[in-house]
Protein backbone atom coordinates (compact mmCIF):
# COMPACT_ATOMS: atom_id res chain seq x y z
CA UNK A 1 0.00 0.00 0.00
CA UNK A 2 1.05 3.41 -0.51
CA UNK A 3 2.49 5.47 2.55
CA UNK A 4 0.29 8.75 3.72
CA UNK A 5 2.57 11.86 3.64
CA UNK A 6 1.49 14.29 6.57
CA UNK A 7 0.17 17.32 4.80
CA UNK A 8 -0.90 19.07 8.02
CA UNK A 9 -0.45 19.42 11.59
CA UNK A 10 -0.76 16.22 14.00
CA UNK A 11 -1.39 16.66 17.28
CA UNK A 12 -1.34 14.07 20.05
CA UNK A 13 -1.65 13.77 23.98
CA UNK A 14 1.90 13.05 25.21
CA UNK A 15 0.74 12.46 29.01
CA UNK A 16 -1.38 10.76 31.45
CA UNK A 17 -5.14 10.72 31.19
CA UNK A 18 -7.21 12.50 32.67
CA UNK A 19 -4.62 15.36 34.20
CA UNK A 20 -4.44 17.39 37.28
CA UNK A 21 -2.29 19.97 37.02
CA UNK A 22 -0.40 20.62 33.60
CA UNK A 23 -0.93 18.62 29.95
CA UNK A 24 2.04 17.67 27.70
CA UNK A 25 0.89 17.61 24.58
CA UNK A 26 3.14 16.72 21.36
CA UNK A 27 2.48 18.24 17.80
CA UNK A 28 4.71 17.59 14.55
CA UNK A 29 4.37 19.54 11.71
CA UNK A 30 5.44 18.72 8.38
CA UNK A 31 6.78 21.97 7.09
CA UNK A 32 7.50 25.32 9.08
CA UNK A 33 4.46 27.45 9.71
CA UNK A 34 2.74 29.84 11.95
CA UNK A 35 0.55 27.86 14.69
CA UNK A 36 -1.96 28.62 16.76
CA UNK A 37 -2.44 26.58 19.70
CA UNK A 38 -5.56 26.95 21.75
CA UNK A 39 -8.00 25.33 24.20
CA UNK A 40 -11.46 25.28 24.08
CA UNK A 41 -14.51 24.37 26.86
CA UNK A 42 -16.90 22.14 25.11
CA UNK A 43 -19.37 25.34 24.55
CA UNK A 44 -16.57 26.15 22.23
CA UNK A 45 -15.61 29.53 24.28
CA UNK A 46 -11.96 29.91 24.57
CA UNK A 47 -10.32 29.17 27.48
CA UNK A 48 -6.64 29.88 26.69
CA UNK A 49 -4.10 30.98 23.58
CA UNK A 50 -0.89 28.80 24.31
CA UNK A 51 0.64 29.34 21.21
CA UNK A 52 0.40 32.07 18.18
CA UNK A 53 4.01 31.74 16.80
CA UNK A 54 5.76 30.49 14.05
CA UNK A 55 7.56 26.84 14.29
CA UNK A 56 9.98 24.89 12.32
CA UNK A 57 8.92 21.53 10.52
CA UNK A 58 9.19 18.74 13.02
CA UNK A 59 7.89 17.56 16.93
CA UNK A 60 7.39 19.75 19.19
CA UNK A 61 6.63 19.58 22.94
CA UNK A 62 4.54 21.59 24.32
CA UNK A 63 2.28 22.37 27.35
CA UNK A 64 -0.66 23.82 28.99
CA UNK A 65 -0.45 24.58 32.51
CA UNK A 66 -3.76 24.26 33.39
CA UNK A 67 -4.71 27.92 33.78
CA UNK A 68 -7.70 30.08 32.04
CA UNK A 69 -6.37 33.40 30.00
CA UNK A 70 -6.62 35.31 33.62
CA UNK A 71 -3.70 33.26 35.36
CA UNK A 72 -6.96 31.33 37.09
CA UNK A 73 -6.92 27.39 37.68
CA UNK A 74 -9.44 25.76 35.38
CA UNK A 75 -12.14 23.79 36.25
CA UNK A 76 -12.35 20.13 36.01
CA UNK A 77 -13.72 19.27 32.75
CA UNK A 78 -13.35 18.09 29.42
CA UNK A 79 -11.39 20.65 27.00
CA UNK A 80 -10.64 20.82 23.14
CA UNK A 81 -6.89 21.62 22.44
CA UNK A 82 -6.70 22.89 18.57
CA UNK A 83 -4.08 23.44 16.39
CA UNK A 84 -4.30 25.97 13.66
CA UNK A 85 -1.72 25.94 10.60
CA UNK A 86 -2.16 27.80 7.34
CA UNK A 87 -2.14 24.08 5.84
CA UNK A 88 -4.71 22.61 8.17
CA UNK A 89 -6.28 22.00 11.76
CA UNK A 90 -5.89 19.24 14.10
CA UNK A 91 -7.63 19.04 17.71
CA UNK A 92 -7.56 16.71 20.77
CA UNK A 93 -9.82 16.32 23.94
CA UNK A 94 -8.08 16.45 27.18
CA UNK A 95 -9.81 15.54 30.13
CA UNK A 96 -9.28 17.25 33.77
CA UNK A 97 -9.22 16.44 37.13
CA UNK A 98 -8.64 18.57 40.32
Amino acid sequence: PPSEIAIGPTLALAGAMPFRSSLRLALSLPQAARVRLTVHDLAGRQVRAILDDTLPAGPHALTWDGNDAFGKSAASGVYLVRATTPFGETSVRAVRVR
